[in-house]
């Protein structure tokens, strides 16, 4: 790590990354302003990022932290000129205070607000670039230059641009525009490509995370596997909240089809869960903290089973769609796979036609074998 030969600003933080350093202008969450974003990378032009804390990128991390310095202290002292008005920071604070504060009938996801937060970070650096232009200047041939640099990261690019038109509405909405340039930006991102795991690497991958002593990830693949919920719904999970013990049956609310999702659980997850102590309550926990699993520390806890049984291909978030595939393997059409996964019927029957099913060997397999038995039905019917 290089020695500083200059004073960072407040709230300018060091730290390693990857062989490397970065700086962030970090405000701890009860200082922060409504609409400030947990933390900025800096320099915020990436241009000037060399990752080696050398007095050209040291000059670039001082001038942007003291100028977010002014601004922080600003904001918190009522001085709304610091972020000019009509500008996409101004409108990005706004924009963010609607969501929080307006009254509606379903609340935004926390995730949904975390990704809204990280598409605001890159929108701020290429306005920053441009030296925070008015908004009515933004134009259609502009968006598609800035989306043109995240062409290497699809999905970045689709989020963002996403973002920028729910923005763009908004600015009509606050009569800042009168038209929005970032509809129909045609940003597609590559189809997904699931792993429906199969039965023997469910068996290796259970196995190896109870070897390890990873009692509690073994536990969450089978749920996920069996059962089909939404991977932060299975982290989730709590016993006599959602997981009733005297019947064996998952009850929890999906957010997404504001529906309940009442389902009782497959006889190898029973049997596991029967297996935890009566008074743990999160059925997925952390053992090295006696509390629900972070999602982070989780999914590094899973990288661990992946690395032992040289399964590195295998994700979690895949289980769920190998739920499904396999409950339609087994027959099951898409209402009753809804009831247990809190899908609607149309997801199901989406997911199935666009994504897992098209080619499956095993569905043409059970077709024939169907189409075998009614031919050798009516044959019999003939003699």
């Amino acid at each position: 790590m290089p020695s500083l030969e200059v004073a960072l600003p407040p709230y300018v933080v060091l730290k390693k990354r990857g062989g490397g350093v970065a700086f962030y202008f970090q405000v701890p969450k009860r200082l922060r302003p409504p609409g400030w974003p947990g933390a900025y990378r800096l320099p915020l032009d990436p241009s000037k990022r060399t990752g080696k804390g050398d007095m050209t990128e040291l000059t670039a991390v001082v001038q942007d932290g003291e100028a977010l310095y002014e601004r922080l202290t600003g904001e918190k002292e009522g001085a709304p000129d610091l972020v000019r008005l009509h500008t996409l920071p101004w409108l990005i604070q706004a924009f963010d205070n609607h969501l929080k504060h307006t009254p509606r009938a379903r609340a935004i996801g926390k995730k949904t607000l975390r990704q809204y937060d990280y598409c605001a970070r890159q929108v701020i650096e290429w306005s920053s670039a441009a030296n925070h232009p008015h908004v009515k200047t933004l134009s259609r041939p502009g968006v598609i230059e800035f989306l043109s640099t995240m062409n290497d990261t699809p999905t970045k690019r689709k989020h963002v641009a996403g973002y920028l038109r729910n923005l763009m509405f908004f600015a009509m909405d606050k009569g800042v525009r009168a038209d929005n340039p970032c509809i129909r930006l045609k940003t597609e991102t590559p189809k997904a490509s699931v792993h429906i795991w199969s039965d023997s690497e469910l068996t290796a991958m259970v196995a190896t995370a109870d070897a390890l002593g990873l009692i509690s990830v073994g536990t969450a693949m089978l749920i996920a596997h069996d059962e089909g919920p939404r991977p932060c719904d299975v982290l989730s999970f709590e016993r006599f909240k959602d997981y009733t013990p005297f019947d064996g049956c998952f009850r929890y609310w999906q957010q997404k089809t504001d529906e309940w999702v009442v389902s009782p659980a497959g006889k190898r997850v029973r049997a596991r869960l029967s297996r935890q102590p009566e008074l743990q309550r999160p059925l997925v926990m952390n053992l090295n903290t006696n509390r629900r699993y972070n999602e982070r520390v989780f999914i590094r806890d899973f990288d661990r089973v992946r690395q032992a049984t040289g399964l590195i291909h295998l994700q979690f978030r895949h289980l769920r769609h190998t739920f499904v595939v396999k409950a339609k393997r087994a027959g099951l059409d898409p209402f009753a796979i809804a009831s247990k996964t809190g899908h609607s019927e149309k997801s199901v029957s989406d997911m199935l036609r666009n994504h897992y099913l098209p080619h499956d060997s095993e569905v043409a397999k059970n077709a024939t074998a169907k189409i075998e038995a009614f031919r050798e039905r009516k044959s019999d019917a003939r003699v």
